[in-house]
């Protein structure tokens, strides 16, 4: 089957897209953001950061969404993002799409000596099981990659992904809350 595999912001995309296009699919999360609307402030932050030395960081975010409402692109870092962008993105939220479900490899990183999965990720996981979901969720050691301006390696999150991909489509172990790095959920 077809896999839709989400970075962050994907995950909530391939979310969307998935029963549009319909089954069987299976989905590859990597640190998927569970809310858009905390993604889109995060975001807009960096468009204050980078104007914080004209002072007013937080009139500087109010003058963004005020574009936004207004139905105007707002450029951040370089990249416009469009009015309709900025408000699908602040309504998405992370859930099982209504299709028929299929594999999900939900995979953390975490810089943390043991490697475990995030609250927010332990306390979704048992939702997407209850939707029929095959979850293989994993915590990995690593970098927070998407948060650094250089260039940086994660070989876990690689191996565990190959891993899981060339699998197969055998259903994976239970849940375990906190579940180290070595044990897949």
């Amino acid at each position: 089957p077809l896999w839709l595999w989400g970075l962050r912001s994907g995950a909530l995309l391939a979310t969307a897209a998935a029963p549009r296009i319909g089954g069987p699919l299976n989905l590859l999360f990597w640190q998927p953001a569970q809310q858009g609307k905390a993604l889109l402030q995060q975001f807009l932050r960096l468009k204050a950061a980078a104007q914080l030395a004209d002072g007013g960081g937080k009139a500087i975010l109010e003058a963004a969404r005020a574009a936004m409402a207004a139905g105007q692109p707002v450029e951040v870092a370089g990249y416009f993002l469009s009015a309709a962008l900025a408000q699908a993105m602040e309504a998405a939220t992370l859930k099982p799409p209504a299709m028929a479900p299929g594999r999900l490899v939900w995979l953390e990183v975490s810089g943390q000596a043991e490697p475990t999965a995030a609250p927010a990720a332990l306390a979704a996981w048992p939702r997407w099981q209850a939707a029929g979901w095959q979850l293989e969720g994993k915590a990995v050691p690593g970098p927070a990659f998407w948060q650094t301006t250089e260039i940086e390696d994660a070989p876990a999150l690689l191996a565990a992904t190959s891993a899981a991909l060339s699998a197969g489509t055998a259903p994976s172990a239970s849940v375990h809350a906190g579940a180290p790095a070595s044990q897949s959920v």
